[in-house]
């Protein structure tokens, strides 16, 4: 199942046009950039990498995605990119994701035996149609507040269960995308092996 893995961060950047242009002159070069004015951001993409830079009154944002690439793919080439424009983070948000079989939705009481409470909604998208997600957190020792997702078009045959990891910057950027990715593992794992039948009966009784 493919696999996508986010790093975002807030940060605090001395020169607004000097890291704007380094930022737009790095994606160009290698890939392509688009740069527009109001809002101030600069968009582009590098082979199978994602950037953004929005850039706010008080702080700017910067995103690297990308699908199917390790985490540490992802922390290396958002490290460069902020290194580029001389940024500082004060927030960093890593987000590791990966698509299921519809069991996923119905497995997800698993959740329970790890002290997370999911909770159900329905939402709408632009378009009208419902998307059902299923959301909740726990916070983990030494790590932090672990958000969990599972959402996907009602009906569906696949959903994406989706873990977030937001800290300020006493971690490594990599060593909070791999802790993404290894906590994503084993929630992933949980659902697989759970399957809601009888092999997910033990799960509920333990």
């Amino acid at each position: 199942m493919l696999r996508s893995v986010n790093i975002g961060a807030r940060l605090f950047i001395s020169s607004v046009e000097e890291a704007v242009w380094k930022l737009f002159s790095y994606l160009s070069s290698r890939g392509r950039a688009v740069y527009n004015d109001a809002p101030m951001q600069v968009v582009g993409r590098i082979g199978r990498f994602d950037f953004g830079l929005f850039i706010g009154p008080r702080y700017g944002i910067l995103t690297v995605r990308c699908n199917s690439c390790s985490c540490e793919e992802v922390a290396e080439e958002f490290e460069r990119v902020r290194a580029l424009m001389k940024a500082s983070p004060t927030l960093i948000r890593a987000e590791a994701s990966e698509e299921l079989d519809s069991d996923a939705v119905k497995c997800s009481d698993v959740f329970r035996e790890l002290g997370i409470k999911m909770l159900r909604e329905v939402r709408l998208t632009p378009n009208d149609i419902p998307v059902e997600v299923l959301h909740g957190e726990i916070k983990l020792p030494g790590v932090g507040v672990v958000t969990v997702t599972i959402s996907g078009y009602t009906g569906s045959e696949n959903y994406r269960l989706s873990v977030a990891l937001t800290s300020p910057p006493k971690f490594s950027v990599k060593l909070l995308a791999r802790e993404a990715c290894s906590i994503l593992d084993e929630f992933s794992k949980l659902l697989k092996n759970a399957r809601c039948t009888r092999e997910a009966q033990p799960l509920r009784h333990t």
